[in-house]
């Protein structure tokens, strides 16, 4: 192993001895401005090398993404117009500057390691233990992100809109724990054009899901919403269309529970009228989708028996034109034939006490709103496993799918 970060260690020891009015203690830090430059810019060295020590191999696969990211943007921000794609503040950094995103987490080991909280050797396991789950955490969000500007950028899109629920968001205050049940309804905003598309939030329980953009598509000549970042809503809304098939997904009153159902990445809906697809979900409803978008980034995820993440969300959700699961890695010949179209039940196998689940005549009864439509006890998974890398036309069959009626 190399010992490069130990010898840019040595450099700012050496800088803050000949500079004794640096005060380094572990009951406090000063910095007088003189020397502030000259030590943050020995400092960063040191970190920056023990990331690139340690974490090359991350660091090249972060860059690539970088680089892949940044190009689908500038197509998306070109075609739809638009003037920013925000993202969540770790996620900005670690895509506009990989470097930059995966060496913050290293800032307070490094002065613990200053202060003598800690020797060199824990420094190290140190920083392993902060930049590998930082890494994978904003790798697996970044690609998702790409994969969300690709398939846009493949659909010819045009005329961006969304439902502008920052509009109500400054209204609605905080929902307790115990709040969080569905009886506090809010009307939503009707969609309009927007000109910056935000993707990711920081945070936080969410009011609606609503789709993160809709466009017209030349491609299919239809209107398409996307929607990443899925989580439940905690609010009902006043209105959902009638022109949709919407799943049940809990009875109102029926108090919000986290983590006992994990949502697919993305779901992907097409409509004739842009306002019926802005809303996804409210506490207690799910828009059926058109289809559903799984993306897998690590090279042994079939193995480790990840599709069967991909048919539980399939079997739930009921995609009408398919899920599709992009994967960075080339997958064996076997996860390809288990991708293909195979038999499943229709009732979805979800833990009971996840959702309460009424019958259609009790769903129908209290929400007015269209039943999901009556399918066979046996039905075929519609599954596609995509090996696409960072090579945006290998996406395309999700774009063929859309188009179909």
């Amino acid at each position: 192993m190399s010992t490069n970060w130990r010898e840019e260690y040595s450099s700012l020891k050496e800088y803050i001895a000949k500079n004794p009015q640096i005060e380094i203690s572990e009951g406090s830090t000063i910095l007088p401005d003189d020397v502030r430059p000259g030590f943050y810019q020995l400092f960063d060295a040191v970190n920056l090398a023990i990331l690139e020590d340690r974490h090359g191999t991350q660091l090249a696969e972060a860059k690539t993404l970088s680089n892949s990211y940044k190009r689908a943007a500038e197509d998306v921000k070109k075609s739809l117009e638009l003037s920013e794609i925000k993202l969540p503040t770790s996620l900005r950094w670690f895509l506009n500057d990989p470097t930059d995103g995966l060496v913050r987490p290293l800032f307070s080991r490094l002065f613990d390691l200053l202060k003598g909280k800690i020797e060199a050797s824990q420094f190290e396991q140190a920083a392993s233990e902060a930049v590998e789950p930082s890494f994978a955490q904003l790798f697996r969000a970044g690609y998702e992100k790409w994969a969300l500007l690709s398939i846009l950028n493949l659909l010819s899109p045009d005329t961006p809109m969304a439902v502008p629920l920052e509009e109500i968001q400054g209204m609605l205050h905080d929902l307790r724990d115990d709040e969080k049940d569905g009886i506090e309804t809010e009307v939503l905003p009707p969609t309009k054009p927007l000109k910056n598309l935000s993707l990711g939030r920081e945070g936080g329980d969410i009011s609606f899901l609503i789709s993160s953009v809709i466009v017209h598509s030349a491609r299919t000549n239809r209107y398409v919403a996307i929607t990443g970042d899925i989580a439940d809503a905690s609010r009902t809304s006043d209105y959902v269309s009638d022109k949709r098939e919407w799943f049940r997904i809990r009875e109102l009153g029926v108090r919000y529970r986290r983590a006992v159902f994990s949502w697919p990445d993305m779901v992907i809906l097409t409509d004739d009228q842009p306002e019926d697809i802005g809303l996804v979900a409210d506490f207690s409803h799910f828009c059926r989708p058109d289809i559903i978008v799984e993306c897998q980034v690590q090279p042994d995820w079939w193995e480790k028996g990840g599709l069967e993440r991909v048919k539980k969300d399939y079997d739930f959700l009921k995609p009408r034109l398919g899920s599709f699961v992009i994967s960075r890695h080339p997958v064996p010949e076997a996860a390809l034939n288990e991708g293909s179209p195979t038999t499943a039940s229709s009732k979805p196998e979800i833990p009971s006490d996840a959702f309460s689940q009424p019958s259609p005549e009790s769903s129908e009864a209290t929400s007015g709103l269209m039943a999901p439509a009556e399918e066979p006890s046996v039905q075929l998974r519609d599954i596609h496993i995509l090996t696409v890398g960072f090579d945006q036309a290998r996406l395309a069959p999700i774009a063929e799918a859309l188009s179909r009626p």
